[in-house]
């Protein structure tokens, strides 16, 4: 329907660069069509990426998106809210809350 190609027009255009505070409450509710988060995050410690690419840094206390849980390989991929960048990060630096454990 017209709806769904609103929101399509809306996530390809390119000035989500330009006004990142503008529209944070959207977070809440809208999110890319790829990788729906599986629940969220806090970092226990601060982690440095190793400049690989794969890896995000994140600064102690800070809340992060998971997208993919661990697969048994001790990483973690998440999110990070505000700036969409997605990245790797060690599994025992974070406390995950996903959400379908927090619905129980």
């Amino acid at each position: 329907g017209e709806l769904a190609a609103a929101h399509a027009d809306h996530a390809n255009g390119d000035d989500h660069n330009d006004h990142d505070n503008d529209h944070e409450s959207d977070f809440d509710y809208y999110y890319e069509p790829d990788l729906q988060p599986l629940g969220y995050c806090k970092a226990l410690y601060p982690f440095e990426a190793n400049g690989t690419g794969s890896t995000m840094r994140m600064e102690c206390g800070e809340r992060l998106l998971v997208l993919e849980t661990d697969a048994g390989d001790g990483w973690t991929r998440v999110r990070r809210h505000h700036t969409r960048e997605e990245g790797f990060v060690p599994t025992t630096y974070i406390a995950t809350t996903l959400y379908a454990d927090a619905h129980h």
